[in-house]
């Protein structure tokens, strides 16, 4: 039925919406990345912290670049991962 759809997608849209708005007026930095540490999403805190105008201009970089050298062996260790 075309109106039950029409109903979840609405219902989907304004779960959407929820999720971002509190995902960008969080006071906590979020960060969300792939297996590889690449960032696919993260907020306006974030960016705030790390001296970046939008999070736009975030995505796609890796999360070690935003790590002090220091702590960088102890991320990647802790993560399975290669930096």
């Amino acid at each position: 039925d075309i109106t039950e759809r029409k109903k979840a997608e609405d219902l989907l849209k304004e779960s959407e919406e929820k999720f971002r708005s509190l995902f960008n007026i969080m006071p906590a930095s979020i960060v969300v990345s792939d297996l590889e540490s690449n960032i696919l999403l993260c907020n306006q805190k974030f960016c705030e912290l790390h001296g970046i105008e939008s999070p736009e201009l975030v995505k796609g970089r890796r999360i070690p670049e935003f790590i002090a050298k220091k702590d960088r062996s102890n991320h990647c260790r802790d993560n399975g991962r290669a930096c």
